[in-house]
């Protein structure tokens, strides 16, 4: 067995992988996450990452809209940091029946305008996927109160 330390922008994820097929993945992660998020003066926005894990076997490009061997029980985690480094969400779990791992985070006046990093990552006993995509928040001019109709 071989341990693997994988550094996610602000934390360490171990896991541990069997030496014979360290390097190799047999996992394949289709992931949304938008390119880009405005938050408008008379609501507050939320922002949804995601990931659906397939045997890469089965779907080698990461078809998302593939329904054929999706992964249950996965590991999964997701990350998103600012523009100044800061990690402002961190989500880890495990993929449900249709091989899904998602999280949804409202976005709030302490958030800056920029481009964020979000990283996605699937693992298993034997190997695992990962995802790094930008996304970039514009407009965060958040008011308190409620919507105007």
């Amino acid at each position: 067995m071989k341990t693997m330390y994988i550094l996610m922008i602000g934390i360490f994820i171990l896991f541990v992988v069997p030496t014979c097929v360290y390097g190799i993945s047999d996992l394949k992660i289709a992931t949304w996450a938008p390119q880009k998020a405005t938050v408008n003066n008379s609501y507050i926005s939320e922002i949804s990452l995601g990931m659906k894990v397939f045997d890469k076997k089965s779907n080698p490009y990461g078809d998302l809209q593939t329904r054929d061997k999706v992964l249950k029980n996965v590991g999964a985690a997701i990350t998103l940091t600012d523009p100044k480094g800061r990690l402002v969400l961190i989500s880890n779990g495990f993929t449900d029946e249709f091989g899904y791992f998602a999280v949804k985070e409202q976005i709030h006046w302490s958030w800056i305008p920029g481009k964020y990093i979000a990283e996605m990552i699937a693992w298993n006993e034997k190997s695992y996927d990962y995802q790094l995509h930008f996304v970039h928040i514009e407009n965060l001019i958040l008011e308190s109160g409620e919507p105007e109709p």
